[in-house]
């Protein structure tokens, strides 16, 4: 099977809104748009998986935001405890999901 990113109708385009002015983007969140294009990509074509923390990057909220409202939502999400709870969650772009991990206590680990 020869799947390639252009077979499949996936297009990324980020959300815009009246406080769009307002916001304070650092170019950050485009950068990883366009970097999970190419993870996508080499997924379809490789069978290669791939994640991105993004606690080591620096997201401003709004970076944040512009991403979270540009993957949106799939309808998939599991919870799980497992020395901490884990939240894998789909987004609206078949391929990419959000993995979040916590500690015993709660805190965010990636």
């Amino acid at each position: 099977m020869n799947n390639r990113l252009s077979d499949i109708a996936v297009r990324l385009v980020p959300a815009e809104s009246p406080s769009d002015n307002n916001r304070q983007t650092t170019g950050q969140a485009t950068a990883l748009l366009n970097e999970l294009a190419e993870m996508l990509d080499a997924l379809l074509t490789e069978q290669r998986t791939n994640l991105i923390d993004l606690r080591s990057l620096p997201l401003s909220a709004d970076d944040f935001r512009q991403l979270r409202d540009t993957l949106g939502e799939g309808e998939v999400r599991a919870e799980f405890d497992a020395q901490g709870e884990t939240h894998i969650v789909e987004t609206g772009v078949p391929g990419i999901w959000w993995h979040t991990y916590f500690n015993a206590e709660g805190d965010t680990l990636t």
